[in-house]
């Protein structure tokens, strides 16, 4: 139905070790899902599985694409956008030329100038910087950098991996907002790997928790964030 994402029976493996066994997931077109579990359970693994950066096996569809045949490039340009954990901006090009590279996929779409126009008015400190080395923005900046590029390609499901890692409470909030505008004005689908489970719970509409490669609990965030076995147990608290 719709761009509906679809994981059935993913697996990754690296060497000998299995890294993804076997999960199954949904994510509805217009949903925020997030994906939370300790440190090796298989969280980034899974983004990279769902981008093309890493081999897996299994049957992964969005809509009606397969892809898990699909080279990294064509699943970027079927609007699956990831931002990857520690930013991954270029640190040598201003922030504008980062952002003109995260429109690239589109060729000559004139549109490009307008939708860069519109990145600065989510991220404002962006376009004050716009002239900056990327490498030279703070970890904050860096990271709205990072999303206002991903968001570049126009997609419509945005992988996020981490984005509150080693940003300081204020940033996380702003960022999070910035998130949630997104969301209400674009209607971007979003998959997000997060540590903070108690701030990313309150923006997703249902979670699963990944451990040592399976889905072991799924749900609606309400009922993950009422339940006092679950929090003590898998999300930290």
């Amino acid at each position: 139905m719709g761009q509906d994402l679809i994981i059935d029976d993913m697996h990754v493996s690296y060497g000998d070790s299995h890294i993804l066994q076997g999960i199954s997931m949904v994510l509805h077109e217009g949903e925020v899902v997030t994906l939370l579990g300790p440190n090796g359970a298989g969280k980034t693994t899974t983004l990279r599985g769902l981008s093309g950066l890493t081999k897996a096996t299994g049957k992964v569809t969005y809509g009606k694409l397969d892809l898990l045949n699909m080279k990294p490039e064509a699943i970027l340009r079927s609007g699956i956008s990831l931002v990857p954990e520690g930013r991954g901006t270029f640190a040598s090009l201003s922030t504008e030329e980062n952002l003109q590279l995260g429109g690239i996929s589109r060729k000559a779409d004139h549109a490009l100038e307008d939708d860069m126009k519109r990145m600065y008015r989510y991220f404002p400190v962006l376009e004050e910087r716009k002239k900056q080395q990327a490498g030279m923005l703070s970890g904050g900046e860096q990271q709205m950098l990072a999303v206002a590029r991903a968001l570049m390609s126009r997609p419509k499901l945005l992988l996020l991996d981490e984005p509150s890692f080693g940003l300081a409470p204020r940033i996380i909030e702003q960022l999070f907002d910035i998130l949630k505008s997104i969301r209400e004005t674009e209607g971007i689908s979003m998959l997000i790997v997060e540590q903070n489970a108690a701030l990313v719970m309150q923006f997703a509409d249902r979670a699963y928790v990944l451990e040592a490669g399976q889905i072991v609990l799924s749900g609606t965030a309400k009922e993950m964030q009422n339940n006092e076995a679950i929090l003590k147990s898998y999300l930290g608290s």
